[in-house]
Order: structure tokens, then C-alpha cells, then sequence
């Protein structure tokens, strides 16, 4: 059974481990969308950081969430169980869970991202800015 999740807006402040390796995320037939929306999100927010904003619907005081999603390439990551936070995160306290659970829930909990798709808990992804709902330029 697959259990699918929402991502949440709040994320962790930053990523801890190596940049993202794209090939290494689940569902693999993901990669080329991925692939189109990352270099279309890091050109917007590399190119013109008031559109970005503006694309992206963020106020002034996000304006800092543009230039990480130019770094997305470079950017430490978490595991996106770790990396999102807010109310549903904070309850399924997944560090809690004891190791037949925690395989468990890697293997049946699927998290829909605006940028990456469907990733699961365990695959490694930066803190990023682009809500489900951003039509990008391209």
C-alpha cells in the first residue's frame, strides 16, 4: 500500500548532506520531468529575481527562497522526510519510529513535491521553493 502525503511549505533550513544526485531518486521515470522543471526553476530565479518572485507568488520577506532555488544543483540535502516540516511532519515523528517501522514507511510513503514529483521519504532532496500550483515560464 502506497500512503501519499502532501509536501508542506515549511522546510528544513537547509540541507546537511551531499548535493542532489537526480539519478538516485525513486520512481525513475520521473527524471526527465524533473530534469525540466529544476533547469526551468533555476533559470527563472537566476535570471530575474522580481519576476521569480512574482511567478512563484512570494512576498518580500521570502525574497531569500529565490536565490537558494538557484543553488538547487549545489544545495545540501536531507532525506524529504526530514526536510519537510509543519503539523503532518510533526506528528508522523518519523525518528520515533522503530526500525521495522521506518522501512515500513520508506517503502510506502510517497511525498508529492511542486518541483520533484513523487519522491519517497527517504530520497535525498534540497530545500527548494516552487509550490504545486506555479506555472513556470517555460
Amino acid at each position: 500500500m502506497l500512503v501519499l502525503l502532501p509536501p508542506s511549505e515549511g522546510k528544513a533550513a537547509s540541507g546537511r548532506g551531499a548535493p542532489l544526485k537526480p539519478e538516485s531518486l525513486s520512481l525513475p521515470g520521473l527524471a526527465g520531468a524533473r530534469e525540466a522543471v529544476l533547469d526551468e526553476l533555476v533559470e527563472l530565479c537566476a535570471a530575474d529575481e522580481e519576476k521569480a518572485r512574482e511567478v512563484l507568488g512570494l512576498t518580500e520577506g521570502l525574497r531569500g527562497e529565490v536565490a537558494k532555488n538557484v543553488l538547487l544543483r549545489t544545495a545540501g540535502t536531507r532525506p524529504a522526510g526530514q526536510l519537510y516540516t509543519g503539523v503532518l511532519y510533526d506528528a508522523l515523528d518519523l525518528a520515533t519510529l522503530d526500525a521495522a517501522a521506518r522501512r515500513r514507511a520508506a517503502k510506502s510513503l510517497l511525498v508529492f513535491s511542486g518541483l520533484w514529483g513523487a519522491v519517497h521519504i527517504g530520497d535525498r532532496i534540497p530545500p527548494y521553493r516552487c509550490s504545486m500550483g506555479v506555472k513556470l515560464p517555460g
